[in-house]
């Protein structure tokens, strides 16, 4: 049995007070980082992307050609995760089948029906609302919402978002 994290990253690993507290720069919240890292730590969990930054990573965490911007990104999630020791195994498909072409519970069903076990569990962390958005939702895809924990773009990833993963790890 293994543990998965689908992770969005704008309002989950980095939030609006952070990045309007450096201003000029860009950047991942530390404080994010530390619950994020804390969660993989205590649940032995393997982070899925699920974020529209995925596009610019391979599974084995090397960057993708890009744009000069997203490769910059890319490079630090990708050291980020490296140093806070964060067991990155995937991405989320590409697939838009979907209302408007959004369709990340869709991606994220896939990714779950191809790769994980049924006894495996797992979390989605997102800032949007993922499910709502999606316009139509399948019997398996309203069964995931139990899964889901919404983080706010203002704060990103924070002990109340550890508290909710631990319940349903233990579950």
């Amino acid at each position: 049995m293994s543990n998965y994290i689908f992770l969005d990253l704008d309002g989950v690993l980095n939030n609006t007070t952070y990045l309007m507290s450096i201003l000029d720069e860009w950047g991942l919240d530390p404080k994010n980082i530390s619950v994020l890292k804390k969660i993989c730590e205590d649940f032995d969990c393997k982070v899925v992307l699920s974020s529209s930054w995925r596009r610019d990573f391979n599974p084995d965490t090397s960057v993708r050609i890009s744009s000069s911007y997203n490769i910059e990104w890319a490079k630090l999630i990708a050291k980020t995760f490296k140093d806070a020791n964060i067991n990155f195994v995937g991405i989320t498909d590409f697939s838009n089948d979907r209302y408007l072409g959004w369709d990340r519970i869709g991606q994220i069903r896939r990714y779950i029906e191809k790769h994980l076990d049924k006894k495996d569990k797992y979390i989605i962390i997102d800032d949007e609302d993922i499910f709502g958005g999606a316009g139509w939702l399948s019997n398996k895809e309203k069964q995931m919402y139990s899964h889901f924990i919404r983080t706010r773009a203002t704060y990103g990833l924070t002990e109340d978002a550890y508290d909710k993963a631990r319940k349903i790890f233990n579950k």
